[in-house]
């Protein structure tokens, strides 16, 4: 859940919490593609991966980012084909699955 949550608000309103969020989530051993699936599984087909990518590569609004975090938020930006995100299961499946199912 954690990882969604910093999907979809790396920039919001604290935007240098929400990329140090990923920057932990990152070095502790979760790369962005599996975070970016979290929040597709969280907030279905209203989450666009795109907007996360952006945030995480933009840094003008954050000049006191570290640049080492930068660099990883950087480089992790560069290795994500989002294409080819992993699909993750939810363990309770969402409202909006439930409807569909005939």
């Amino acid at each position: 859940m954690l990882p969604a949550q910093k999907s979809c608000n790396a920039a919001a309103t604290r935007p240098a919490a929400g990329r140090l969020d990923i920057d932990v989530l990152i070095r502790h051993g979760i790369d962005l593609p599996h975070v970016l699936a979290a929040g597709a599984v969280v907030y279905g087909r209203s989450f666009n991966p795109l907007i996360t990518l952006k945030a995480l590569s933009y840094f003008d609004d954050v000049p006191a980012l570290p640049a080492e975090v930068r660099e990883r938020l950087r480089a992790a930006v560069e290795a994500v084909d989002p294409t080819r995100l992993p699909v993750l299961t939810p363990h309770v499946p969402r409202a909006e699955d439930r409807r569909r199912t005939p």
